[in-house]
């Protein structure tokens, strides 16, 4: 076989394996959420693997806020912490393997919202305890929402400096 069909191969074994990636993609269904935030902790999705950190694993009293490229990193600093089911997902940093675990969980900019709020969100659910059970009811969500724009002109402020 020439130089040619060596070529042609192998565009040929990369085209058939996009294919074949797009039919698994679409047999899963519907997406999930890249981040989902629920009565047990926060989990991170991605087609083949997922991260969960349970709330009891975040270290109390740290501020949540995305940094310049929209990451959000969570006050959990140890690998043990993190529940993983498959390949990390596409954008998810896990904490440092060594001691002393100074990396700390870091979550895409991916959001189906705005990552100033959601970070937010996450740390008023870190805080207060007593709210995370009633996580994706709608009046929680409205609870949520009225707590969390009492910092709108701090979060506007922020992100007009990253503009």
């Amino acid at each position: 076989m020439g130089l040619t069909g060596w070529a042609v191969l192998g565009l040929a074994l990369i085209i058939v394996s996009n294919a074949a990636l797009h039919v698994v993609f679409l047999c899963r269904g519907t997406p999930r959420p890249l981040v989902d935030v629920t009565p047990a902790g926060v989990t991170a999705r991605g087609f083949f693997g997922s991260v969960h950190v349970a709330w009891e694993s975040f270290k109390p009293n740290y501020a949540i806020w995305p940094n310049r490229q929209m990451r959000v990193g969570l006050p959990v600093y140890s690998r043990r912490a993190v529940l993983q089911r498959g390949p990390r997902p596409y954008g998810v940093r896990l904490p440092a393997k060594r001691e002393p675990f100074y990396d700390p969980f870091e979550l895409s900019g991916a959001w189906a919202t705005n990552p100033w709020w959601a970070g937010q969100a996450i740390a008023w659910y870190c805080r207060f305890g007593h709210s995370r059970s009633q996580i994706g009811t709608a009046v929680e969500h409205d609870l949520l929402v009225s707590r969390l724009r009492v910092h709108r002109r701090e979060i506007d402020e922020q992100l007009s400096s990253y503009q």
